[in-house]
């Protein structure tokens, strides 16, 4: 199974950051840079498909971390997907699983991304 994050184009734009997205089975890695290529904010969700949490850093927060509850409790719930709160987390954890599946993303966001990371 390949591991490997590759970044996904067309991403929609909804605010004044440029917003980018890496995909992997395991993984997917969300951006929001500005218009010099400065990272402002990303998120690293993980454990895909049936343990996913999300990593989140903000430049003026900080990080944040999540649980996502998929909506499904039963076999008919359909519900949207949401973050709930989940304050236990290993950054370092994370940012070797990072570390693993980056070498495609662009070298000066990997290097940004791994310096909040570690």
């Amino acid at each position: 199974m390949d591991q490997t994050l590759r970044e996904i184009a067309g991403v929609k734009q909804t605010c004044a950051l440029r917003r980018r997205w890496w995909n992997s089975k395991r993984m997917d890695v969300y951006v929001w840079q500005d218009d010099r290529g400065n990272v402002h904010s990303f998120e690293i969700c993980y454990g895909k498909p049936r343990n996913e949490r999300a990593l989140r850093w903000q430049a003026e927060q900080g990080f944040s971390h999540a649980r996502i509850d998929d909506g499904e409790a039963h076999a008919f719930d359909h519900q949207t997907p949401i973050a709930v709160p989940d304050g236990d987390f290993s950054r370092e954890l994370i940012a070797q699983r990072f570390e693993a599946a980056g070498a495609e993303i662009e070298p000066a966001v990997y290097r940004q991304l791994m310096r909040q990371l570690f």
